[in-house]
């Protein structure tokens, strides 16, 4: 009872809504939410808190009490912005700011705010140190850390500046490399912020402009990690062809999808037959999963989507790399479809190609892949099907299946215009014949028409450029020219890994690279003077070049006037080393003489205070004779005196005693 009014009546007499539909619960989900709701709370206390004069409230203190959740985030950010009038496919973007990819874009750093730390560069057997780029020349010997517009000038000239280790580390270059003679790598390179004394890793061109090589020095003793092999799949499990409820696949979509594919789980019995993953390869895995990330729900279309409303569920795994082609083998079982990425699984893996078969369903999909053993397995985007193969075998695969196609590897795409072709042809006429020309092109459409009888442009896609851009062809020549829109591989410039806080330290100090909106789109910036002012520009350039003649008059009677210097039959350079070498060698020797002078007045200096040392002590000692014959002299004196008083102070005999 308490399932049903929580379900359909709140209170269950009159209500006509559901509760949870109207606080954002999807249809489909709501009488699974009820019954987990009862289980996990109860009837009584729900049942009670229903007949309540604020329903809804109590229920959801009870769910509060034992964390129970009613209604889901997802759910209350759609309710949220449904009833505001939104869409609820992200977050907005403020105006104003720039994406953090722009940002990265535009780091600066400053050469003279960074330091390489010692030892990280060896040339000629031993440690080189960093120098400024200002003692740049033929006796340098170092590395030398400089912006891209700093070093352009060297490596335009393509010329050794010394002959011993000497190299430059060049910053902000572009990925494609530098257009220069020298010899030049891609180098990763510790360096540290001199204000905050932080670390950055840097990437950088390495240009050697010494005729002793620089290298990176190698660490004796490096620490080791142990690090898997391993490739990125893409995931993506689709709701019109799960074997389950999407309700239960979305509450544990990873769950759904090791349940399907038994080799994204790790079985450690020996000897088992189970379907998982036994590491017969000995790989040093503890799982078949190593790491998962960039869980999506999403609908038609790839765009973000509640998970209640969701039709697509997409995540991205790395596996080891010995698992790849039994995973890919099985894409398509249940709903669950894998797609080989990069490592960063910002694109798709290079190594396949997927052959699109349009207009087949599943089962004719399926056959296909059991008659062509070069099928890896089966791709699916939206409502598309195709096989996957890898791509030294996608071109045969390509003609066995659709052989009036026109195949197009994998490659930057570029678009060109092709013409004038008759009116009565089609896209098939039109590939065919240029494929008889050496040139693998697909049209996509006539674009416009030729003046007169002459016939249409069509525009076409290739991936290399033709042989030649002039075709001969029965109703006349064609000309192929690449389109303006057509895609460029724009060079990115390569990005120090560091703390947010250090990279703004070791900026360029307000210096950057973008370019002023304003000046970008300015209305003005093509303007061409029309017929009106046309006289008067005319009339401009006409006294421009009367100025010019006359300068050039009086520069020519002034050089006339002035006296003729005979030029020297040959360069005094020479002379002038002599003479320098000259005055070099006379202020050597007069420094020599001055360290002799020196070096003998200071032995005559030592030889005096030599001799003044043994007169000093001569004369103590002999003061110190007189003052001891001094001293007993005194003391005789002193003991005559003495025996004189005692004689006189003696007792003498009596006159009268002697009577």
């Amino acid at each position: 009872m308490a399932l049903g009014i929580l379900v359909w009546n709140v209170p269950f007499r009159n209500c006509r809504h559901c509760m949870l539909v109207e606080h954002g619960v999807p249809t489909d989900f709501v009488q699974s939410r009820a019954s987990k709701a009862v289980k996990a709370i109860g009837a009584p206390d729900i049942l009670k808190a229903l007949e309540s004069k604020n329903p809804w409230k109590n229920v959801k203190a009870l769910g509060t009490n034992i964390r129970f959740q009613f209604i889901l985030p997802e759910e209350l950010q759609a309710q949220i912005t449904r009833r505001a009038g939104k869409e609820a496919v992200g977050k907005p973007v403020k105006k104003g700011v720039a994406s953090r990819s722009e940002a990265d874009e535009n780091i600066t750093l400053d050469p003279e705010k960074l330091t390489i730390p010692p030892g990280s560069f060896v040339g000629g057997g031993h440690e080189i140190v960093q120098l400024p780029l200002s003692m740049l020349g033929p006796l340098s010997e170092g590395i030398v850390v400089a912006t891209w517009q700093q070093a352009e000038p060297y490596l335009k000239t393509s010329q050794q500046l010394a002959k011993g280790p000497l190299a430059m580390l060049v910053l902000h270059g572009p990925t494609g490399g530098c257009q220069t003679s020298l010899v030049h790598s891609k180098v990763t390179v510790p360096a540290r912020c001199s204000l905050n004394n932080e670390p950055l890793l840097l990437e950088a061109m390495l240009v050697q402009l010494g005729g002793v090589q620089v290298t990176r020095a190698v660490s004796q003793a490096p620490v080791l990690i142990d690090a898997v092999k391993v490739v990125t799949l893409k995931l993506v499990v689709y709701k019109d062809e799960c074997s389950q409820p999407w309700e239960e696949v979305t509450a544990a979509p990873m769950r759904y999808i090791i349940n399907h594919i038994p080799l994204l789980k790790l079985c450690k019995q020996q000897s088992c037959t189970c379907p998982h993953w036994h590491n017969a390869e000995k790989v040093e895995a503890t799982e078949a999963i190593v790491d998962v990330w960039r869980r999506q729900f999403l609908r038609t279309g790839y765009k973000p989507e509640p998970v209640g409303s969701s039709t697509i569920f997409s995540v991205c795994i790395r596996v080891p790399e010995c698992l790849s082609e039994r995973l890919l083998s099985c894409s398509g079982g249940a709903g669950v479809y894998l797609e080989p990425r990069s490592l960063d699984s910002k694109s798709v893996s290079a190594d396949y190609e997927v052959v699109w078969v349009p207009k087949a369903g599943k089962s004719e999909l399926c056959h296909l892949r059991q008659v062509n053993p070069a099928v890896v397995g089966i791709a699916r985007v939206n409502d598309r099907y195709g096989l996957r193969v890898r791509t030294a075998q996608a071109a045969a695969l390509h003609k066995a299946i659709r052989p009036d196609a026109v195949y197009l590897s994998n490659g930057t795409r570029q678009n060109y215009m092709v013409g004038p072709i008759p009116y009565g042809t089609d896209r098939k006429a039109l590939s065919k014949a240029l494929s008889l020309s050496e040139w693998e092109a697909k049209p996509l459409q006539p674009v416009s028409a030729l003046t007169g009888e002459r016939g249409v442009m069509w525009s076409v896609v290739a991936v290399c450029d033709p042989p030649t851009n002039i075709l001969s062809m029965s109703h006349g020549d064609v000309v192929i020219t690449k389109s303006k829109d057509a895609a460029q591989d724009v060079s990115k410039a390569m990005k120090p890994v560091a703390a947010p806080s250090t990279i703004s330290l070791c900026g360029a100090g307000g210096k950057t690279s973008r370019e002023d909106p304003w000046v970008k789109a300015d209305p003005w910036g093509q303007y061409v003077p029309t017929s009106g002012s046309t006289a008067q520009h005319v009339g401009l350039t006409a006294a421009a070049e009367s100025i010019h003649q006359l300068e050039s008059k009086i520069e020519s009677a002034v050089l006339a006037k002035l006296p003729q210097v005979v030029a020297m039959d040959q360069d005094d350079v020479s002379e002038r080393v002599q003479q320098l070498e000259t005055r070099f060698n006379q202020m050597a020797q007069r420094q020599q003489q001055l360290e002799t002078v020196v070096h003998d007045q200071g032995a005559q200096q030592a030889a005096q205070l030599s001799q003044m040392q043994s007169q000093m002590n001569a004369q103590g000692q002999q003061l110190a004779g007189h003052m001891d014959a001094q001293q007993q002299h005194i003391q005789n004196m002193f003991d005559s005196q003495m025996a004189q008083i005692r004689g006189l102070l003696a007792k003498r005999p009596r006159d009268n005693e002697h009577e």
